[in-house]
């Protein structure tokens, strides 16, 4: 284990941005030493788990400067969140030159409602795509395989769609 000294990180996917967040932490009195800035190649993560690592190894609440934490969004809400938590848990605090008021707690806040509405979403989303193959003809069954709805969900989507078109009409 590393000794438990005041390690300023940064993690970032472009050269650009590094060298912005390097000058953030200079004129917040950091510096931000070779090995503790972490640049991600596209579509990895590698740097991020690296960081991760480094900053448990510390074991003590560092800074960590980012441009956003839309850096850590991965391809789901799922990814963001583990991303988010396994900073938190490295004690890592979030300096981010987008969000200047970032706060764990108030994401997972966020993302826990984002999460329960979701599915509601999704489905809706489906329906629309179920409406839409009716009204060109696409065979029910067919529909079905494709959005992943039921055969109930896709006549009670047309149905709907049906009485707001009647609605609209009177």
């Amino acid at each position: 284990m590393e000794d438990k000294k005041f390690r300023p990180f940064a993690y970032a996917h472009s050269p650009a941005v590094m060298r912005a967040l390097t000058i953030e932490a200079k004129n917040r009195g950091h510096f931000i030493s070779g090995g503790y800035d972490f640049l991600e190649k596209p579509g990895e993560h590698t740097a991020f788990d690296e960081m991760i690592k480094r900053a448990k190894d510390i074991g003590s609440i560092n800074p960590l400067y980012v441009d956003t934490v839309k850096e850590f969004a991965g391809t789901s809400l799922a990814d963001f969140k583990n991303a988010l938590t396994a900073i938190e848990d490295a004690k890592l605090d979030i300096v981010s030159a987008a969000e200047p008021q970032y706060n764990y707690y108030h994401f997972m806040t966020a993302i826990e409602v984002l999460e329960n509405l979701e599915p509601d979403y999704v489905k809706n989303r489906e329906k629309i795509v179920a409406v839409t193959m009716c009204r060109l003809d696409v065979d029910p069954k067919d529909i079905c395989k494709d959005t992943g709805l039921s055969e109930a969900d896709v006549f009670q989507a047309v149905a709907e769609y049906k009485r707001e078109q009647e609605q609209t009409q009177e």
